[in-house]
């Protein structure tokens, strides 16, 4: 593959375990509670156990509020791509949880995936979208999620170094 995204992507199972808000899912998915008798099958399912084989740019979208699949798993996958000179960003949508809801913030996940895609499979740059004439789409009911202004919503960049440990040497 010439690129990927990944949005709350399960990393680490061992991990996931213990940090979100459903580990009954993991008990029944992996015959038991994460223990040394089912070690060996969570680490198998888990993407940071394999991670030494990605080749793929990947590009890493999450929710800030996050509990279905805790921030974590996000970062450890940054790190480690990171880590090994893999090309790699992640960024963390505020307020957001499981699901990108926010109306500014599904604009930007969308173009962040269309400019990461077309620059990693054509080689150059993307071209921003064409504005959408019209009234503003209604993606969810006022009530149930605040909708940020344009201009004011900035996704929260990675908190990580640019550059890793590993590629200083």
């Amino acid at each position: 593959y010439k690129a990927a995204m990944v949005g709350a992507g399960l990393t680490n199972m061992w991990s996931m375990y213990g940090t979100n808000d459903i580990p009954s899912v993991l008990i029944g998915y992996f015959g038991g509670i994460a223990n040394k008798e089912t070690l060996p099958l969570y680490m198998n399912r888990s993407a940071m156990t394999h991670i030494d084989n990605v080749t793929t740019p990947t590009l890493i979208l999450h929710g800030a509020n996050d509990d279905r699949v805790p921030v974590g798993q996000a970062q450890e996958l940054f790190r480690g791509l990171k880590d090994r000179g893999k090309a790699t960003d992640l960024v963390f949508y505020p307020r957001e949880g499981h699901g990108i809801n926010e109306y500014y913030h599904q604009q930007d996940r969308l173009a962040r995936i269309h400019s990461w895609v077309t620059s990693h499979v054509t080689g150059e740059a993307a071209k921003p979208p064409t504005p959408r004439q019209g009234p503003r789409p209604i993606l969810r009911p006022a009530s149930r999620r605040r909708q940020s202004p344009p201009g004011r919503v900035r996704p929260i960049k990675t908190v990580w170094p640019r550059s890793s440990p590993s590629a200083a040497k």
